[in-house]
């Protein structure tokens, strides 16, 4: 993929949540920092926004005292080898050449070698609930059935994710899994296998059942949770941030009509804020967790996702945030957020 060189420039008074949009939109994890004159000053890779969203939380914070001051570049032209091993050695995504005035005439990017490659960590997919919040139709289907965009909301989320060159699929089934079984045993799709739970297993308790048979690093997901980013991206984030578990969370915004009393420990009022806006990360049920993080789940009991995080916050176990902007997140949980994700498509 050739990048315009505008398309990845930024200035240093550009806000976190302007650079978080760009890096959502187009896919690249770093940022090009230049100055009035368009000359390299610095880059911004999606740590670094993470990061200073978590520290801060200010999506409106320039991103001038977040950004690496020391930029990667190159001064001529490189050929394909070059450009592999220089990406490989810096663990970088994206390599600028810049001209004798430092001005960025050419971008080489991790994603021309990557395109090809199928990554081999394993998506689970939780389908073994009974979806009582969407009855009617789940008196009859299992929820992953549910109608979505000429598909189906499973069929959605398995094409995103076989787009980003991850296809080994396991999807753990209970309520009316024969139904989904068969569905998927007719399109004769060999990169998806299923795991039945005999009595409800929770929200990732039907994950010990496929312990040793998936992959190190994992990607769990809600059945009607449909995310869109960078997948690699979010595993490169998980593994350099060395978390064992990174829950993916949605920037949602609240505004109160009403003036906020702020107070000190004493509950003696420091300030009226008037109509402030809050901010708050909402858990999109999406995660990347390491399988080691397993052995903290009992075998054929009932255990939730929020159970596992808990006893991980329990036991200072890391557990990272990787933020997305709430519009990549389409929730068709319940008839209202179905609804919603209809009327955009």
């Amino acid at each position: 993929m050739q990048y315009k060189v505008n398309s990845l420039s930024v200035t240093p008074n550009w806000t976190i949540k302007k650079c978080l949009e760009l890096i959502n939109r187009t896919g690249e994890s770093t940022l090009l920092v230049v100055s009035i004159n368009k000359k390299l000053i610095g880059t911004l890779s999606d740590g670094d926004i993470r990061r200073a969203i978590l520290k801060n939380f200010n999506l409106n914070d320039k991103i001038k005292k977040y950004y690496q001051k020391k930029p990667y570049k190159v001064n001529r032209e490189l050929n394909k080898n070059e450009i592999f091993e220089i990406l490989t050695k810096k663990q970088i995504s994206i390599i600028p050449l810049v001209n004798k005035e430092n001005k960025i005439i050419k971008i080489y990017s991790k994603k021309n070698f990557l395109d090809y490659k199928t990554y081999p960590n394993s998506v689970i997919i939780m389908a073994g609930g009974r979806g009582l919040r969407m009855r009617p139709f789940t008196n009859l289907f299992p929820k992953a059935m549910l109608p979505f965009s000429n598909s189906t909301i499973i069929e959605e989320i398995i094409k995103k994710f076989r787009k980003e060159s991850f296809c080994n699929f396991f999807i753990t089934t209970g309520f009316k899994s024969n139904i989904l079984t068969k569905y998927f045993s007719s399109k004769k799709k060999k990169d998806i296998k299923f795991s039945k739970e005999k009595i409800p297993l929770g929200t990732i308790g039907g994950v010990k059942k496929i312990e040793k048979q998936i992959s190190d690093v994992f990607f769990l997901t809600n059945c009607d949770t449909l995310i869109d980013l960078d997948y690699k991206n979010l595993i490169d984030f998980h593994n350099q941030s060395k978390n064992f578990v990174t829950i993916v969370s949605a920037l949602y915004k609240k505004k109160i009509n009403y003036g906020v009393c702020r107070t000190d420990n004493n509950d003696k009022l420091k300030t009226i804020e008037e109509k402030p806006d809050l901010s708050f990360l909402i858990n999109t049920g999406f995660y990347v967790m390491n399988k080691k993080i397993l052995k903290k789940i009992p075998k054929n009991k009932y255990f939730d996702t929020t159970d596992l995080i808990k006893n991980c916050v329990k036991s200072k176990i890391k557990i990272g945030i990787y933020p997305i902007d709430i519009t990549k997140w389409t929730d068709v949980g319940n008839w209202e957020d179905y609804k919603k994700a209809e009327d955009i498509l």
